[in-house]
């Protein structure tokens, strides 16, 4: 069975496994922001990670990471928007930079506020196109 227990181990987990040269280009060339674990990751309602991968040139991906029971493995896809509502927040950890917490925990708390606050717009997410503004690594 593969493991993932570090934010190595989850990057290089999804290059191996993602089969699209451009996303692994952006990993080797770009910025990797890890969103956290999630206790749902839609459209499979499975818990699992999420990273967002940024190009040189600003094209972004947000990857999902969540397990296969059949296949005692992970399974790897792109998604359109973060479920920032299902964003597992763990607060007894005395570490940060777990892969729980992602790379910047204030972020995601600021996303989940904004969530709550802010109905999606469906005509922005129509066109297919991410034009989520992450922070800056």
């Amino acid at each position: 069975m593969d493991r993932i227990e570090s934010r190595t181990d989850l990057v290089t987990y999804i290059e191996q496994r993602i089969n699209r040269s451009v996303i692994k280009a952006a990993i080797h060339e770009g910025s990797i922001f890890v969103a956290g674990a999630f206790r749902q990751v839609p459209p499979k309602i499975k818990p699992g990670w999420i990273v967002i991968i940024t190009s040189r040139f600003g094209r972004t991906w947000n990857i999902a990471v969540t397990p296969n029971d059949n296949q005692r493995t992970f399974d790897v896809w792109e998604i359109s928007k973060i479920p920032w509502e299902f964003h597992y927040r763990v607060k007894n950890f005395a570490k940060t930079g777990d892969i729980y917490d992602g790379d910047n925990p204030a972020y995601a708390e600021l996303m989940i506020e904004q969530q709550k606050l802010c109905k999606p717009n469906a005509a922005a997410n129509s066109t297919g196109k991410n034009e989520t503004n992450h922070p800056q690594l």
